[in-house]
């Protein structure tokens, strides 16, 4: 569910110069971060959009006006998304992971809903 989130996303983000799109709309910092991956991949970097991570993506998409999230649930998403890709520590482990598991999902369901609707308001189908 979270990669059909990041990949809804993205699919959004319009084609052309991703380095001066992303530097109109994310952090400076983040900015740099992302270029020095990207340059440290030498020549199997593919494009600087395979270096956001999924909080990136979700506040590419609500400055957009794609979607609307708040800074919280962009940070529990990305937790619960972290969480479920570096299995370190048990994802749940009491009841309020699984209230939190419960309300990521409802929020990335309302968020993927509103990301195809965009997607098809775009396409005009």
């Amino acid at each position: 569910m979270l990669e059909s989130l990041e990949k809804k996303a993205l699919e959004l983000i319009p084609a052309g110069d991703e380095r001066a799109y992303l530097t109109r709309n994310l952090d400076s910092n983040r900015i740099r971060q992302i270029e020095r991956h990207y340059s440290n991949a030498g020549q199997a970097a593919r494009s600087l959009l395979s270096y956001l991570n999924i909080a990136d993506i979700l506040r590419l998409a609500t400055s957009a006006g794609w979607i609307s999230v708040t800074e919280e649930n962009i940070w529990e998403i990305k937790r619960v998304r972290n969480g479920a890709a570096h299995a370190i520590a048990d994802l749940v482990s009491s009841y309020d992971d699984v209230s939190e598991l419960a309300a990521v999902k409802a929020e990335c369901l309302r968020l993927s809903e509103a990301l195809r609707t965009d997607l098809v308001r775009r396409l005009g189908v």
